[in-house]
């Protein structure tokens, strides 16, 4: 049995977190052990569930002195432990950690890129720093990664400046779980206090620059003045929470967002929805965006995200520039929600090769060839 190394963020609510569970839940040939780079501890209890032991580094940005000789001593300590390391990055500067893997040990090295952009949007003399430090992780990653991977195009590009030879693995999702459920949509809205006439905007994502939750604050201020059914609904945690809050008081909007955190059960919570907007400035790919189209809801996304992630006639971009777009797109829609788009998006997503047991059975492949 090869005994693996999972490097990721591992906290509630990280798109990136579910992938790697999603991606490793059928994996019985593999000894499966994980590092997180995030410090935080949420999941703690669903890795152990999952038997898979958990290391954690101290936080880049928490301290670059500690988080450098603690990836050293761990190689140094695990040199001979194991068989393959799967590093999950959103950029190439996170390179010295590969770098103590090639230097302490023997392990076959998987690089997986998650992004198209910074994860935090840098500014001033930090952009460039971190550009700087993006060209050299793109060299050292070219050259010691024995198994390149990306989530898109896009996201091969960023992070190692060409995908000739980058495995594109599709964001897999359990195309089943997340179905459009009438019983949810009732249950769901009665419990919440919403009406049948109530129209929800949904977004789901981590509350960062990147994500644009702001855009989505201004999107239902302007429907709101054209039909005051609209009320948003946003699911996720991050740093720019209370700037939301407070945002949302400024604009008189206090009544009609609700922040709900990250919700576990957040392929039920969909069917209460009625639009899903996805604002991003930047995506590896939109792991969301699949999760929304396979519920049958229309789901607006921003241009500058991969086109891959329009899987349906459910899926529109549109123009960040353009915020009237966004309203005059989201008034023309019917506001029915029905199983049988639902069924069709599902269909096309799984013909698509977009289910988790397609991309989790060829990226299993991958690494057995390792």
């Amino acid at each position: 049995m090869k005994r693996i190394l999972v490097v990721g963020d591992y906290q509630k609510g990280s798109g990136l977190t579910g992938y790697i569970l999603s991606l490793y839940s059928e994996a019985q040939d593999f000894n499966v052990s994980c590092v997180s780079y995030s410090g935080k501890h949420e999941l703690d209890t669903v890795l152990n569930n999952k038997s898979w032991d958990k290391f954690d580094i101290t936080p880049v940005r928490a301290s670059l002195v500690k988080h450098c000789y603690e990836w050293m001593i761990f190689f140094k300590k695990h040199h001979n432990d194991f068989d393959i390391i799967h590093f999950n990055y959103s950029s190439a500067w996170n390179f010295w950690a590969v770098l103590m893997a090639r230097k302490y040990t023997d392990a076959r090295i998987v690089i997986q890129s998650h992004s198209a952009f910074y994860s935090k949007r840098p500014h001033g003399l930090e952009k460039i720093v971190l550009d700087f430090l993006n060209k050299v992780g793109k060299v050292i990653f070219n050259r010691y990664g024995n198994l390149k991977v990306a989530v898109s195009k896009q996201a091969a590009l960023w992070m190692f400046g060409q995908a000739s030879d980058v495995h594109i693995l599709r964001n897999g999702i359990d195309v089943s779980k997340f179905k459009y459920s009438m019983n949810n949509r009732m249950k769901i809205r009665s419990a919440n206090g919403f009406t049948k006439d109530d129209k929800l905007l949904c977004f789901v994502g981590t509350l960062t620059p990147l994500k644009n939750p702001f855009f989505t604050l201004d999107l239902l201020k302007k429907l709101r003045k054209a039909d005051t059914c609209f009320q948003l609904c946003i699911f996720g945690q991050g740093p720019l929470l209370n700037e939301l809050k407070q945002r949302t008081n400024e604009l008189n909007l206090t009544d009609y967002v609700h922040f709900f955190g990250v919700k576990t059960n957040i392929n039920e919570w969909y069917s209460a929805m009625d639009v899903f907007v996805f604002p991003s400035e930047n995506e590896g790919f939109g792991y969301s965006m699949l999760e929304a189209q396979v519920n049958g809801l229309p789901a607006l996304c921003s241009t500058t995200i991969p086109s891959d992630v329009q899987q349906t006639s459910s899926a529109v971009a549109l123009p960040l520039s353009d915020l009237d777009l966004w309203v005059n797109k989201i008034r023309s829609l019917e506001f029915k929600r029905s199983k049988k788009v639902s069924d069709i998006n599902a269909g096309i997503i799984q013909s698509n090769g977009y289910s988790i047991d397609q991309t989790g059975n060829f990226f299993l492949r991958l690494l057995s060839n390792l």
